[in-house]
C-alpha cells in the first residue's frame, strides 16, 4: 500500500471502502438510479425544510443539491452509454498507445461539484445575509451551516479526486517500458512493465460519487491509485489490458506500433484467455550445442 494511502476502521466500517473490479463495475453501472434517488430524497428534504419547519437557508442547501444531481442523471447515463464503447477512445502516437477521457464528461462532474458548492456557499451567504439584516428566515443556523459545510467539503474533496486538463491529454500511456497515468497533471504516475503490476482492487470513497473511485495498481508490496471513474473504461478492462501485458513481456514492443492499438481495442471486448489463444504458438529453442 502507498505511503500516502490511509485506511481508518471504526468497527467494522472502513474508509475508503475496497471493492473489487467486478463490485465497481456494477456500482458505476447503477450511478443513474443513485443520482435519481439522491435528487428525490434532497428534494423531500428541502421541500420539508421549508414547509414543516420554515427554515429558508437549509431548504435552500438540499434544494441547490437536488438540482446539481437531476442535471448529473443525463452525465451518468451518457457515461454508461460511452462505457459500451471504451475501444474508441483509443489512438496510437508517438510511439505508445493511448487512452483519451471523455471531455464532455470530465466538464460536467466538474460542473457537478460545482453547483454543490455553490449550494453550500449560497447558503452561508444567506446566514450571514440573515444576521445582519435581522431577517427571520431560518431558525437552526448551526444546521445550516453544518450541511453547507459538508456540502462544500464533499465537494472539494470530488474535485481533488477527479483529474481534469485544459489540454486534451491522454489519460493513460502505455509503452513498452510501463504505464503512465495522467501525464502532465498531479495525478501523474509512473509504473514500469518490470514491477509486474497488477489492477488488484478499487478504492472507493463513501459519501462521494462513484467516479471518484480508483484503481489500485498493484507493484509488490505498493498500491499506485489511478483516478479512473470518470473514464468511459471499465475497471476490468483495464485490468485485462495490465495483466496481459504483464504476462506477455515480448510482446510489450507492439504498444509502440499500430499492432499494439488493435491488441489493445480487442482487450476491450474480450476476456485475456480469448486474446491469449488466438496468439502463435511460441518457437522451439534449439538446443544448445556442447563442444567435446
Amino acid at each position: 500500500m502507498s505511503p500516502d494511502h490511509h485506511t481508518f476502521r471504526w468497527g467494522r466500517w472502513k474508509y475508503p471502502h475496497v471493492t473489487s473490479c467486478d463490485q465497481a463495475d456494477i456500482d458505476r453501472a447503477k450511478a443513474p438510479w443513485w443520482d435519481t434517488l439522491s435528487a428525490c430524497g434532497s428534494l423531500l428534504v428541502s421541500w420539508m425544510m421549508a414547509a414543516l419547519y420554515n427554515n429558508v437557508t437549509c431548504s435552500v442547501v438540499f434544494g441547490l443539491v437536488a438540482l446539481a444531481f437531476a442535471l448529473h442523471i443525463p452525465v451518468a447515463v451518457d457515461h454508461r452509454w460511452a462505457l459500451r464503447r471504451s475501444h474508441e477512445y483509443w489512438r496510437h502516437a508517438e510511439g505508445a498507445t493511448l487512452f483519451f477521457p471523455d471531455r464532455g464528461i470530465a466538464i460536467a462532474e466538474y460542473l457537478f461539484f460545482g453547483v454543490v458548492f455553490l449550494a453550500g456557499a449560497a447558503s452561508i451567504a444567506l446566514v450571514w445575509f440573515a444576521r445582519l439584516t435581522q431577517t427571520p428566515i431560518g431558525t437552526t443556523m448551526r444546521g445550516t451551516v453544518f450541511f453547507a459545510s459538508l456540502a462544500m467539503t464533499l465537494a472539494t474533496a470530488s474535485w481533488r479526486k477527479t483529474p481534469f486538463t485544459l489540454r486534451h491529454r491522454p489519460a493513460l500511456v502505455l509503452t513498452h517500458d510501463g504505464i503512465h497515468t495522467w501525464p502532465g497533471t498531479r495525478h501523474a504516475t509512473y509504473i514500469p512493465w518490470e514491477n509486474r503490476p497488477q489492477v488488484t482492487k478499487v478504492v472507493a470513497h463513501r459519501l462521494l460519487l462513484t467516479t471518484t473511485a480508483n484503481a489500485a495498481i498493484t507493484c509488490y508490496l505498493y498500491d499506485h491509485d489511478f483516478p479512473m471513474g470518470s473514464l468511459p473504461m471499465e475497471y476490468n478492462q483495464l485490468r485485462r489490458v495490465v495483466d496481459f501485458y504483464t504476462r506477455h513481456r515480448r510482446l510489450r514492443h507492439e504498444l509502440a506500433k499500430p499492432e499494439g492499438l488493435e491488441r489493445v481495442k480487442s482487450l476491450m471486448q474480450h476476456p485475456v484467455q480469448e486474446i491469449e489463444a488466438q496468439l502463435p504458438p511460441p518457437k522451439p529453442r534449439r538446443p544448445r550445442r556442447h563442444r567435446k
